[in-house]
């Protein structure tokens, strides 16, 4: 059972990540790419956020494992670098899913197009079929 302090700690990490993927996509926006409706401008958008995601984990990662923080500090680290991962993998979700959408919406505007629901479906299952296998053999036993 998870303690109530890593279940807040996790919220703190939820909203961290929410809130800096917010202020990506706004940034990207005011710069003239439309990052909440445009599937190339989230991609573009988790292209800048994991790259400023990896750099800082690269810096804080060796940072953690140095004799010159105690252990609070490589707490707040590892606590850091774990919001980090979220806010990365938010940013590519949000990517996915628009292109999701995008390609089901396409394949519906066909002559005999499937509904979007089915195409959406189908491209779950297609990929859940190439990704349990190898999580299952490659991430699982971690």
């Amino acid at each position: 059972p998870i303690s109530n302090v890593k279940l807040i700690l996790q919220v703190f990490h939820f909203t961290f990540a929410w809130a800096i993927m917010f202020s990506v996509v706004a940034d990207m926006e005011r710069e003239g790419l439309d990052a909440e409706g445009d599937t190339l401008g989230l991609v573009i958008t988790a292209l800048v956020i994991t790259s400023i995601g990896f750099a800082l984990i690269f810096i804080l990662d060796p940072l953690a494992d140095s004799h010159y923080t105690n252990k609070h500090v490589d707490r707040g680290i590892i606590s850091l670098v774990e919001s980090l991962g979220i806010l990365i993998g938010f940013s590519w979700e949000k990517s996915f899913d628009s292109a999701v959408d995008n390609i089901s919406i396409r394949m519906n505007q066909g002559v005999n197009g499937a509904p979007a629901a089915v195409t959406k479906l189908a491209m779950a299952i297609v990929l859940a079929s190439f990704m349990i296998p190898a999580w299952r053999r490659f991430i699982l036993p971690i």
